[in-house]
């Protein structure tokens, strides 16, 4: 397994949440994202589980783009970020599939 972002940029208006990041992590490991508030930690997060759209660049997890192919991608994802959001690429059926 591994995760990869490419120039991974989120740009609210003039602010950047996220900016150019290029980062690979491979293998089964623990990792620490370490960083002071408003560092981009929990953007980058939601840009690597489909939560939110890139402004530019590519968040790929096993080779697949999440914004491209986002079932394929977090198939082997789970995540609770901040709040439990809904994925936007899941019908009603799947969400509720979750919890039955």
């Amino acid at each position: 397994m591994y995760v990869e972002a490419v120039d991974l940029t989120k740009k609210y208006g003039n602010f950047y949440g996220l900016r150019n990041l290029n980062l690979r992590v491979e293998g089964s490991k623990c990792v620490g994202y370490l960083g002071p508030n408003g560092a981009g930690k929990t953007t980058t997060l939601k840009l690597f589980t489909n939560l939110l759209r890139p402004t530019n660049g590519d968040a790929i997890i096993n080779g697949y783009d999440v914004k491209r192919q986002p079932k394929k991608a977090l198939r082997d994802v789970g995540a609770l970020i901040e709040a439990p959001n809904f994925y936007p690429h899941l019908t009603p059926m799947e969400i509720l599939s979750f919890i039955m």
